[in-house]
């Protein structure tokens, strides 16, 4: 019995002397490689729901009748300064306004009749319109 611990023992010297320490990859299985650069050609989709952001909304109310005929504010972020026009507007009511204002002033020149020219003045502020024209 000795002398087959003694064989097992010579038999196995070599192999102690020649086994290192287990390391990590040994232990756990685990292949590490070098960093590198690569382009991939995955697509991926994803699905959701965009919320506005109520705090950041703005309702403007205007005081006349109308449609809207070009918008100069068209993209989203576009960024605005104040009285830059967002958007023309037609609006019969305010064209028969400027058309009443404009034929009093005449009816004005010829006649001189200040009281019909302020009241027409008058209804056409209270839409606050800025157009060339009214000057």
């Amino acid at each position: 019995m000795r002398l087959i611990h003694k064989l097992l023992i010579i038999s196995l010297l070599p192999l102690s002397l020649m086994a290192r320490e287990a390391t990590v990859e040994q232990l756990f299985s685990v292949q590490t490689v070098k960093v590198k650069k690569e382009t991939t050609n995955h697509s991926r989709k994803n699905f959701g729901f965009v919320k506005v952001d109520d705090a950041r909304v703005h309702h403007i109310a205007p005081r006349f009748g109308g449609f809207v005929e070009k918008i100069y504010a068209d993209k989203i972020y576009k960024y605005v300064k104040k009285g830059d026009p967002l958007v023309s507007v037609y609006s019969p009511e305010v064209y028969k306004a400027k058309e009443d204002y404009l034929n009093s002033v005449q009816l004005y020149k010829k006649q001189k009749q200040q009281r019909n020219a302020s009241k027409c003045k008058t209804k056409v502020r209270a839409f606050r319109c800025k157009s060339k024209r009214d000057r």
